[in-house]
């Protein structure tokens, strides 16, 4: 009521400065109800189209394709199992001058809707208050509207285009609504779905190729084995999350342990409590909340988990075998990546340093070293140690 009282007000305020112009407040359905509460200039959607979230715009001046499927989804075709054709006419002449033309034709099958709709509206009013005297009764409200939906195994494709037009608005900010308005608004939605994204090789087909033998797809078959043994923090950070580098990767992993813990995030919809990981911002957990919202990365995960051997975090002892020494690496090293040097380095109470300096303490060389770190470690009579002699302080074998 009160809502009535003030629109009302304000409509005999602003009409002052335009004769003939009132506000319908006897049929208008200016408001929008989603779940019982008012939507309030807020953006709405209808048929997969857009609109923009003023007074100006609502659902029943577009007509009832618009009407009808405001706030609701795209229509789900994926249980049509024959054809049929609908074509409907709809039209009403009534007192006050109104004419209602509503007309339309719509063709599916299984896999397939095609609709075209049209909508013109002509009403002088409950009270007559749009007849301006001279045969020119508005509002007179026109819809164009076409869609193509399409379904074939796990794509979709919806498209859909509306073409909107009034020669009366409701109260803006500027008089021209009054008089005119005018919407195009277009909409294309296209969906891939994936049952699965593991490729499994057949390496007996393999073998068969040209240049290919059974000793090179065992080692095919070795490398990829190989590299089924991951770390949690490896893992994290090949997912790819924005914001999400390796260090960030490396704090989850600690605060998670295992990755069916760091899995549970797509089940919960607090992330309030990664905030308090040293490190981990409003920005890192806005980039973690949208990409577990995705439901295709939950399938990823998921398949990842089944080949995958994830192994659980490590907590840095402060008091392991590498206390209080430092390490730079230099060459490629056999069978182990530098990452993963860093990580047995960080476990065991030692760390890494960006370059040859008097606070390094070790030099590990790989394949091809840089000459010039070795050489400078040598003249800063710094120890200067292959791969095997790093695993050996670890007590662990190449």
């Amino acid at each position: 009521m009160l809502r009535n009282i003030l629109t009302f007000s304000a409509s005999i305020i602003f009409s002052q400065s335009i004769e003939n112009i009132s506000y319908d407040f006897i049929n208008h359905q200016g408001h929008i109800l989603n779940k019982g509460s008012l939507v309030w200039n807020e953006d709405w959607h209808s048929n997969g189209l857009f609109f923009d979230g003023t007074f100006a715009n609502y659902p029943s001046m577009y007509g009832p394709v618009i009407e009808d499927r405001v706030l609701k989804p795209i229509e789900d075709i994926s249980n049509l199992d024959s054809s049929k054709t609908l074509s409907y006419f709809d039209y009403v002449q009534g007192d006050y001058y109104l004419d209602n033309l509503d007309l339309g034709i719509k063709y599916s099958n299984p896999g397939r809707v095609i609709n075209l709709h049209a909508f013109k509206r002509r009403y002088a009013g409950a009270y007559s208050h749009y007849n301006y005297g001279a045969g020119r009764i508005s509002p007179i409200h026109y819809t164009f509207l076409g869609n193509y939906n399409f379904r074939r195994n796990n794509e979709k494709l919806f498209m859909s285009m509306g073409n909107f037009n009034s020669d009366y608005g409701l109260l803006d900010s500027s008089n021209t609504s009054f008089l005119d308005s005018k919407i195009t608004s277009s909409s294309l939605k296209y969906e891939n779905q994936y049952d699965s994204l593991l490729f499994k090789l057949d390496y007996n087909k393999i073998e068969k190729l040209e240049g290919w033998g059974r000793l090179s797809v065992e080692n095919l078959q070795y490398s990829i084995n190989q590299k089924k043994n991951i770390s949690l923090e490896r893992l994290i950070y090949s997912l790819g999350i924005r914001h999400i580098g390796l260090e960030n990767a490396k704090l989850l992993s600690k605060h998670f342990i295992s990755f069916s813990k760091f899995k549970s995030l797509s089940i919960q919809s607090d992330y309030e409590d990664l905030l308090n990981i040293d490190g981990i911002g409003e920005t890192q957990v806005n980039s973690i909340k949208s990409f577990f919202s995705n439901k295709s990365n939950i399938r990823v995960l998921n398949e990842l988990e089944k080949v995958l051997i994830i192994k659980n975090a490590v907590q840095n002892s402060d008091n392991g075998l590498l206390k209080n020494k430092t390490f730079l690496v230099t060459g490629k090293l056999n069978g182990i990546s530098r990452a993963e040097v860093k990580s047995l380095i960080e476990e065991n109470s030692g760390k890494t340093i960006s370059s040859v300096s008097k606070k390094l303490n070790f030099l590990i060389i790989g394949e091809k070293p840089t000459k010039k770190k070795v050489d400078y470690a040598k003249q800063l009579k710094i120890k200067v140690i292959d791969q095997a002699e790093f695993l050996k302080m670890l007590n662990k074998s190449s």
